[in-house]
């Protein structure tokens, strides 16, 4: 009997302890799970706010380029095609004057906006265009100071004086660009209202 009460004693402490240390196990496992699943969670809170504030930036960078840079520029070029036609045409011949101070006036402010704004200008140069524009304008205005008149050297012979070809491109298609892709994120995130989609 003796032996009885050994075995059975043995073999309930022995459940006994596997039952402990089962319980142990799964305590110390089950904190284990819910600190790594807090570390987690943290960690993808960090990334989401992460990916937020990237977006955040291309947005607030892209409206910057747009508002400050190139919009400006694009808006003031877009004003000058007609009139320029149109004194090309010799259709404001009365008003040749006031038509070359808007055109300086309009030139000057492109080059401010260049000159103070060229961190806004997409990609890691500035494009020849722009620093050719701003030796017209510097070489035209110049004349136009001093003599009342245009250029007096063809363009084959004085080209940097002449207003460079791919400019206004330049800007047009960048401009549009720079437009599609923030109206590509806001939509991609949906920070568009209905009406604007």
């Amino acid at each position: 009997m003796d032996y009885l009460k050994v075995i059975l004693a043995g073999l309930t402490s022995g459940t006994v302890v596997g039952a402990i240390g089962t319980f142990v196990f799964q305590a110390f496992f089950s904190r284990l799970l819910d600190k790594r699943m807090e570390i987690f969670r943290q960690q993808l809170q960090i990334d989401t706010k992460v990916r937020e504030l990237t977006l955040q930036s291309q947005i607030e960078f892209r409206e910057r380029q747009l508002g400050e840079f190139y919009g400006p520029i694009y808006a003031l070029l877009r004003r000058g095609e007609p009139i320029y036609r149109l004194w090309l045409e010799e259709r404001l011949a009365e008003i040749d004057d006031e038509i070359r101070r808007l055109c300086m006036e309009t030139n000057n402010t492109i080059v401010d906006i260049i000159m103070k704004k060229s961190h806004l200008v997409v990609g890691e140069k500035i494009p020849r265009s722009f620093t050719l524009f701003l030796t017209h304008v510097a070489v035209w205005h110049g004349y136009l100071d001093k003599t009342g008149g245009g250029i007096p050297l063809s363009q084959d012979e004085f080209p940097e004086a002449y207003y460079p070809a791919g400019f206004e491109e330049e800007i047009f298609e960048t401009t549009e660009q720079l437009k599609r892709e923030l109206f590509e994120l806001h939509k991609r995130y949906g920070l568009l209202s209905h009406a604007g989609a």
